[in-house]
């Protein structure tokens, strides 16, 4: 569906409001506003509204912590948050293929091995570290497109853009039927596609998500399928700062079912399991603030009783 974009005076202020943000952060040098923003978030987050959801999917997905430990997991999580967005405007300074630069990419040949029989590929990542910075990954190496969300505000959607485009990712398609169509396009054409694989899609596939069903976008399973091209996980590590680890995986074997909706099933439930480890490995630099489950689980008494309710429900339809 297409996102009706705001135009009005409203939006031109809350344009303003983004300007000062962008032109603040990006008059610092980078690893200043980093610093900045972390210690910005680090306070208000806890503040916000959606750190109520950040603390009922960190109690769904590791039940197991003490109060101290989730404490830990939460502030850091608003720690990168605020990294993230402080660097958004630095974004085109980054170089991820420089040797002497911010990343250090393991596999990096996995990328073009991906693309180098010419039928694209699909690269599936999540919102770990600086995402931004693991879109930055794949654009600068191979021919690619991109999937995002354009925002209701007219303006502060076309600056975001034109820095996406400032630092590489010049090729992107709005998500929903219509981005859907340009990523096959895309395909057909030869490039890659890029997609995080790790929000709730009410539209995709009952997957198990630390024990328990979510909604998963298949699309990036469907497309690999269709186009017999690789479908490759590529995760992001926040090292220190402003640095980080990219890591390109093995590309995720093709199910040869010929019951193309069990392939799907199977594959999704793959994708999930590589968010899960990324999130072991490093769970205060995951985007926690997102509705991964339906909005009653977050408004029920008791988040896990509904969070089973609403399980036991999807495989029963599923079946």
């Amino acid at each position: 569906m297409r996102v009706k974009q705001q135009r009005g005076l409203l939006a031109r202020l809350e344009a303003l409001g983004y300007e000062a943000y962008f032109q603040g952060f990006r008059a610092l040098p980078i690893e200043r506003a980093s610093d900045l923003g972390a210690r910005l978030f680090r306070f208000i987050g806890p503040m916000l509204p959606v750190h109520k959801v950040a603390r009922t999917n960190l109690s769904l997905v590791f039940p197991e912590l003490d109060e101290r430990r989730a404490e830990e997991i939460l502030a850091g999580a608003w720690d990168n948050i605020g990294r993230t967005m402080a660097e958004f405007p630095h974004l085109h300074e980054i170089q991820v293929f420089d040797p002497a630069g911010r990343c250090e990419v393991v596999n990096a040949e996995g990328f073009d091995r991906a693309v180098a029989d010419g039928r694209g590929a699909v690269f599936v990542g999540g919102h770990f570290a600086n995402w931004e910075v693991l879109a930055a990954s794949v654009a600068q190496r191979v021919k690619a497109r991109m999937t995002y969300r354009a925002l209701n505000n007219y303006f502060v959607d076309q600056r975001i853009l034109a820095q996406r485009i400032a630092y590489g990712t010049a090729e992107q398609a709005a998500k929903g039927v219509e981005g859907g169509l340009g990523l096959m396009r895309a395909l057909r054409e030869g490039y890659a596609v890029a997609i995080m694989n790790d929000q709730k899609y009410n539209e995709g596939v009952p997957a198990s998500f630390f024990g328990r069903v979510v909604m998963t976008a298949d699309g990036p399973t469907r497309l690999a399928r269709r186009f017999r091209c690789p479908l490759v996980p590529v995760g992001i590590e926040r090292l220190e700062g402003v640095r980080f680890r990219i890591t390109v995986e093995d590309p995720i074997p093709y199910d040869q079912d010929p019951d193309e909706e069990a392939a799907v099933a199977r594959t999704v439930e793959t994708v999930n399991r590589c968010v899960e480890r990324w999130l072991r490995a490093a769970p205060e630099q995951w985007f926690w603030v997102h509705r991964r489950w339906p909005k009653e689980v977050y408004r029920a008494p008791d988040a896990a009783e509904a969070a089973d309710r609403f399980s036991e429900q999807a495989r029963a339809r599923a079946a």
